[in-house]
């Protein structure tokens, strides 16, 4: 049975080949903190298995991974290699996403149900765009105007040159040089990171940067466990061409991760405005732990909290103005705020 002891009981489980089944528990314990461990939660009651634990095999992979699928965190995951075939799980997906995969309207199996979905989100934001618009860094961002207000959309925090590291920022630094150059004297303009999937927190505050005017606190970490000080990110303004008029930052439950420290950053600067859905609620960095059978498992390892010292892991960061994402679909919440960024001017 995959059952967890009680807070601060450790008993001696040897690292062997036939114990994963306490190491998981034990090691959320003490590595994912109050994040992956909630009182009831699934590791704290014994969980009926069919299969024996000590030569854990595909069905024990299925047991463990509907156990960690309640903990609904986009940063715990679980990597096994079985009888040859590799197994992948990762949990927390956003719900807008898990609706895609099962809609059988978007195609015969999830993976292309999703990029069906993705498809139609990007067209309709094409549909609205002054000339469609441009997709560039490696078609991670896509910009351009929609009468007087400018957009743009960053769908990861990363990996905007398919030739370079994917923390390089020269194509991201050209994309966003281009477009704020085009976007000078608008009255307004949309960033739109409602179906980011995340990347790097330093791009984030990097892209942040081109919005500030002065130095702002955008959040602090510490690890899970630690006793010091959080350690502080700041947004500090950018000596390249920047935009500070009124700024609307659109999220949504697909924002996560890295979009979501994006979300902090932006949230800290008095000329932006979170409008949308409430972020995922998975910030914290991964950390990886081998287990004693070969697999590897994924958690959370980060405690992040705003300036006023609030957590958002395992809830969300909450827009200062609600409004449908998607329903009825993109393009309609895009033109609400585009209409009301040109009232506000």
């Amino acid at each position: 049975m995959l059952v967890a002891p009680p807070v601060g009981l450790r008993p001696p489980y040897a690292a062997t080949s036939t114990n994963s089944a306490p190491v998981i528990p034990v090691t959320l314990l003490d590595e994912g903190g109050p994040f992956c461990t909630p009182i009831g939660g699934p590791f704290w009651t014994p969980i009926d298995t069919t299969t024996d634990a000590s030569a854990p095999g595909t069905a024990f992979f299925k047991q463990t991974t509907r156990a960690l699928a309640s903990l609904d965190d986009a940063h715990v995951g679980l990597q096994a290699r079985i009888d040859g075939v590799d197994h992948d799980f990762e949990g927390g997906e956003a719900r807008t996403v898990v609706s895609a995969r099962a809609d059988p309207a978007l195609g015969p199996d999830p993976a292309q149900r999703e990029r069906a979905w993705s498809k139609s989100y990007r067209e309709g934001i094409t549909s609205l765009l002054d000339g469609g618009g441009r997709q560039v860094a490696n078609r991670r961002i896509l910009w351009g105007t929609i009468g007087q207000i400018g957009y743009i959309n960053i769908v990861s925090m990363g990996a905007f040159d398919k030739d370079a590291p994917p923390d390089d920022t020269k194509a991201l630094d050209a994309a966003l040089d281009e477009a704020l150059a085009a976007f000078q004297g608008l009255p307004g303009m949309i960033v739109d990171v409602t179906n980011n999937r995340g990347g790097y927190d330093a791009i984030s505050l990097h892209i942040a940067s081109r919005f500030a005017a002065g130095r702002r606190l955008a959040f602090s970490k510490r690890a899970i466990g630690a006793n010091g000080p959080y350690q502080r990110f700041e947004v500090v303004p950018s000596e390249r061409i920047h935009f500070l008029g009124k700024v609307a930052l659109l999220t949504s439950d697909v924002t996560v991760s890295a979009g979501e420290t994006f979300t902090l950053a932006m949230r800290a600067l008095p000329n932006v405005v979170q409008i949308g859905g409430r972020t995922r609620g998975a910030l914290s960095d991964q950390l990886t732990k081998p287990l004693p059978n070969g697999w590897t498992l994924t958690l959370p390892a980060e405690d992040y909290r705003d300036p006023d010292g609030r957590s958002a892991e395992g809830v969300g960061i909450d827009p200062a103005r609600s409004l449908s994402p998607f329903n009825p679909d993109h393009r309609t919440m895009i033109q609400q705020v585009v209409q009301g960024l040109l009232l506000r001017s």
